[in-house]
């Protein structure tokens, strides 16, 4: 009963007293930008800019314009990838906790971000429809919300297109991908999805959303089932993307191993 008057209380005061809007990347109060970060995240989602490049194709950052050696030695099923940039500091620190922490609020900045995005990228302006990519059962049930459907539905709404969230479907619960490298990602991806109606998205030209691209074996076995399914073509919107490493096989590892901004409850 006392946390009960103690949450009433705190919101009696919020509405007196309305606390300082916060960064959603660092969670950084006040001096705040219009798209809601502080000096610090403005200057860091730009700077990757002047030092590295998307590949080509898949997007991965580099340092060098051109294809990454992934690509250069066969190219994904997917016409072009992008990303808003690194996984790495505010982006995420704002994926994980959109991901992990129930922060659901924060996929309407963050789908407003892959927005610009798109318009900044012509092979991906001419999509028609969004398509997320979906969560197994048994973890949507355990997460209770898909965190690429919410980014899909707010960058949608930006774009004017439909969303189209049960024509591609997971149809096993796979392992975690975050502790595998490639190949066991690929293993572990193997016929995971399926489309369950091909006159749906028959000769469409699909924008594919998720939050970050790691590999791209997601979003390559995502693609390959879009087009078995009658898709024309994909392209692939993410919130972050993976830094080329001279070793690909550690790019998960390098992911992993950056700094995360403390999660905060609030």
């Amino acid at each position: 009963m006392l946390n009960h008057r103690g949450r009433l209380w705190e919101g009696f005061l919020d509405l007196l007293f309305p606390p300082s809007p916060r960064c959603w990347g660092c969670n950084a109060p006040g001096g705040l930008d219009g798209r809601g970060l502080c000096r610090v995240c403005v200057a860091e989602m730009s700077g990757w800019k002047r030092v590295n490049f998307p590949c080509r194709v898949c997007g991965r950052l580099m340092d060098q314009p051109g294809l990454c050696r992934r690509c250069g030695k066969g190219l994904p099923p997917f016409v072009v990838a992008r990303a808003a940039g690194p996984f790495r500091g505010c982006l995420k620190n704002a994926v994980t906790r959109l991901k992990f922490a129930g922060r659901r609020e924060l996929a309407k900045p963050l789908g407003d971000l892959l927005a610009t995005v798109v318009a900044g990228e012509p092979q991906l302006a001419g999509a028609v429809v969004v398509v997320p990519v979906p969560l197994a059962p048994a973890r949507l049930a355990e997460r209770g919300y898909n965190q690429a459907v919410l980014l899909a539905r707010r960058l949608a709404w930006n774009l004017n297109l439909p969303v189209d969230e049960h024509s591609l479907v997971r149809l096993v619960h796979t392992p975690p991908q975050a502790a595998l490298n490639r190949p066991q990602r690929l293993k572990n991806l193997q016929e995971a999805f399926r489309v369950s109606d091909r006159g749906r998205l028959q000769g469409r030209h699909v924008l594919l959303v998720d939050d970050i691209l790691t590999t791209g074996a997601t979003a390559a076995e995502c693609c390959r089932a879009l087009l078995r399914g009658g898709a024309g073509s994909i392209g692939v919107v993410t919130v972050a993307t993976a830094m080329e490493h001279p070793f690909d096989n550690k790019t998960t590892q390098n992911m992993e191993n950056m700094t995360l901004f403390p999660l905060s409850p609030t």
